[in-house]
């Protein structure tokens, strides 16, 4: 490649020409820009996913966009369009903060538009200089708030009894849906402590949006608290909304300053000048009456004077017009300005590995797939990127947990990593248990205030079904029996000596857990303790307890790397994805397709997802687990994780080694050609 730039040497320097002469005409300022209502981790490549239609905008991807506004110099106004938001807190967080950098850096003017949606919505308009809604607008009140289901007396009416063993003084807290028929005090508070911060965060959010007064401050903090639903006049009257405005009128309000006589209204009443009334389209009464010449007179220089004025506003409205910029626009000359026929080498390169889902244990060779971290595929990946070129790593983790074993061939994986080359934990909207255990092994650890952490502990859950089988008739008899082999039997409880092994076991199992966060924290066991009881914390909470590094956005640690690294500031990197996703036949034909053999599809079909994962929790009951229950709380605390049922293949040292050689688009790609999808980051 170095070779080949170097022949081409001088066509390099008549497309960089041809850039300059391209980036001389003055670029608009006025951006327009419809803010996506949610957002995947997932890229997908292959042949395939070429006629698959993009649908949701990689989140880093979105991430980079903002900061690709922020560097362009030019862009003085922005104007969002708000839809209701279905993407995490955590993301809604990330998105704030990137306008937020806007205005301060910049100066930017930024306006937001809406015509409905949620408290997600909303909190994106908080960081906006003035605020527009519909008419007709209504709002849903999503704040964070916890439905626990209890299935303790339902599973007794069949037989099954759920026996959990735990380390960590809150750690079965989690799993008290299958255990109690209600809430234990100490898993109540700890549930009320995490929502009390959650919901505070984001009321002081909504109360310091941009030009709010002290009193219109204590109006929105009223109307969220005390109303599930308001519309949009609740909102006016409470300040947060500036002005009222027809959804199809926005643009016309932002260029005339005004709703009454818009662009649409003005071509109109100059164009339809023959005696039809302009509202009916019917034609006008006519006077019994001849008017007297002085009479006509004044009526054409009143129809003159307004004709001058309409062609005027119509003049400025194309002024604004030609001021306009769009993202592909503002992409491509940002790729252009950046044009070096100078540089024959490429960019750095940063490696991000999706960690998203229950930590499992999986089998050697087996293919990483979405929703689900196996550790030995994911093993291999961290493996390989110890000898690859990228400069750096970082884990995007959103985990409840899983599986105590695979947790630390992890955890050994990405501590190895982690001695070789910079390891950057990015939290999710989920970082509890073993997802925590997986955070601890890298250098640095970042978590939205917006998120869930902690549950450092370990559990064993194991089903007892003797009711159930003598209320069936059913007997089981085992042969050449073990000791402690009830430990693996679900037919009657264990005995004593059984009971002391597992306890053991777990012991052992926390102690190791309280170890690893130690080393990767790098402080004192009396600290760790204070907050690795197995309790749930907000990011907030969590980082006031040392055991976080920061809340920074993905760009502002990008930025902080290129600092340590002695990058300067102009520098360019190119992010490279881990896993790669890969569209193909089977995929499409196959992983939709679901199994007439599969128990857990046919009995969980028709299930909520509550009782699903209960049936879940017997599928490895054999297992210690460092893992947490997020459905105590509404999914509108976690994060959107990735829809897609598309596999997930491999990637072997090669690939590792080759990643990123080839050209990528920045934005609004329709497909990603190259082996492995990446996100150039300004």
């Amino acid at each position: 490649m170095f070779l080949i730039r170097i022949v081409l040497f001088p066509l390099r320097l008549l497309l960089a020409g041809w850039y300059r002469l391209r980036n001389i005409r003055r670029p608009g300022n006025v951006l327009f820009h419809q803010v996506p209502d949610q957002f995947t981790m997932l890229r997908p490549s292959g042949l395939l996913s070429m006629l698959i239609p993009r649908q949701e905008y990689h989140f880093y991807d979105y991430l980079a966009l903002i900061e690709l506004i922020r560097k362009s110099g030019y862009i003085r106004k922005l104007v969002l369009f708000v839809p209701p938001m279905q993407a995490g807190w955590n993301q809604i967080e990330q998105i704030g903060r990137g306008l937020q950098s806007l205005r301060e850096s910049n100066g930017m003017e930024i306006i937001a538009c809406c015509d409905g949606g949620n408290l997600k919505t909303l909190y994106i308009m908080s960081y906006a200089d003035r605020r527009l809604g519909a008419s007709e607008g209504s709002f849903y009140n999503n704040l964070p708030g916890a439905d626990s289901y209890f299935f303790k007396n339902a599973l007794a009416r069949v037989g099954i009894a759920v026996e959990t063993y735990s380390a960590g003084k809150f750690k079965a807290q989690g799993f008290e849906m299958l255990t109690r028929s209600n809430s234990s005090p100490a898993g109540r508070q700890n549930q009320k402590q995490l929502i009390q911060d959650l919901r505070g965060i984001i009321e002081d959010r909504l109360q310091n949006a941009v030009g709010l007064d002290e009193q219109h401050r204590k109006q929105v903090v009223q109307l969220i608290r005390k109303r599930l639903t308001f519309d949009m006049r609740d909102l006016v009257r409470s300040g947060y909304v500036h002005a009222q405005v027809s959804p199809e009128r926005f643009r016309d309000f932002l260029f005339l300053g005004k709703e009454s006589e818009t662009a649409s209204e003005v071509r109109h009443f100059l164009y339809r000048n023959d005696g039809t009334d302009a509202e009916s389209g019917e034609l006008a009464e006519t006077k019994s009456t001849e008017p007297t010449p002085a009479e006509v007179k004044a009526q054409m220089r009143a129809f003159r004077r307004q004709q001058i004025q309409f062609k005027r506003e119509l003049k400025a409205e194309a002024r604004l017009t030609r001021n306009l910029i769009n993202e592909r626009q503002l992409a491509k000359r940002y790729q252009r300005s950046r044009y070096n026929p100078f540089r024959f080498r490429n960019d750095p390169m940063l490696a991000l590995v999706n960690l998203e889902g229950p930590i499992t244990m999986g089998r050697p060779g087996d293919d990483a797939r979405p929703q689900v971290i196996t550790a030995y595929p994911y093993r291999d990946i961290l493996r390989a990127l110890r000898d690859s070129s990228e400069e750096a790593v970082f884990l995007n983790i959103n985990s409840p947990g899983g599986s105590a074993d695979a947790s630390e061939l992890l955890f050994e994986a990405i501590y190895a990593l982690s001695r070789i080359k910079p390891v950057y934990a990015l939290v999710g909207g989920v970082c509890a248990s073993g997802g925590y255990y997986l955070a601890c092994a890298a250098n640095r650890i970042y978590v939205p205030e917006l998120s869930i952490n902690g549950s450092i502990g370990v559990i064993r859950i194991r089903p007892n079904l003797k009711k159930m089988y003598d209320q069936w008739g059913i007997k089981k008899e085992v042969l050449f029996p073990q000791p402690e082999r009830d430990l693996l039997s679900e037919a009657g409880p264990i005995s004593v000596a059984s009971q002391k092994r597992m306890r053991a076991e777990l012991a052992d199992a926390y102690r190791l857990f309280l170890k690893r966060v130690c080393r990767g924290r790098e402080l004192d066991q009396r600290v760790v303790h204070k907050m690795a009881e197995g309790q749930v914390w907000s990011g907030r909470r969590f980082r006031t307890g040392q055991m976080a590094d920061g809340h920074e956005t993905f760009i502002q640690v990008i930025d902080e790397y290129r600092r340590n690294a002695g990058h300067p500031d102009s520098k360019q990197f190119r992010l490279n994805l881990y896993p790669e996703s890969k569209t193909d036949v089977r995929t499409l034909l196959g992983e939709r397709m679901p199994s007439p053999f599969s128990m857990m599809r046919v009995l969980g079909a028709d299930l909520p997802r509550q009782v699903q994962d209960c049936l879940r929790v017997f599928a490895d009951a054999g297992q210690k687990r460092l893992f947490y229950n997020p459905y105590l709380l509404h999914a509108t605390i976690g994060s959107v994780t990735a829809h897609s049922e598309q596999s997930v293949s491999n990637n072997n040292h090669k690939r590792a080694q080759r990643s990123g050689i080839g050209r990528t688009r920045f934005l609004h790609a329709r497909s990603n050609r190259q082996s492995l999808p990446s996100i150039i980051l300004p």
